[in-house]
């Protein structure tokens, strides 16, 4: 994904969020864009599958978006 989300989300007034994508170049592409807004403090990066980061996350929050692709 493009983390398009998470930086909506921050603009808006989002104190924090986590970006979690299972794919390392959507990650870094994500990392680099948080760099040149200036709000990678903002922002926890995790590569991971979501169903898995969801299970293993170990603060709370307020609303969590995610899409789950079903392969056949």
């Amino acid at each position: 994904g493009t983390g398009i989300m998470s930086f909506e989300a921050i603009s808006r007034g989002a104190s924090h969020v986590t970006m979690v994508d299972s794919n390392r170049l959507s990650i870094k592409f994500s990392i680099e864009a948080a760099r040149k807004l200036k709000i990678e403090d903002k922002i926890n990066f995790i590569t991971s599958d979501c169903l898995k980061a969801i299970l293993e996350l170990e603060q709370e929050y307020d609303l969590i978006f995610f899409e789950l692709l079903l392969r056949r």
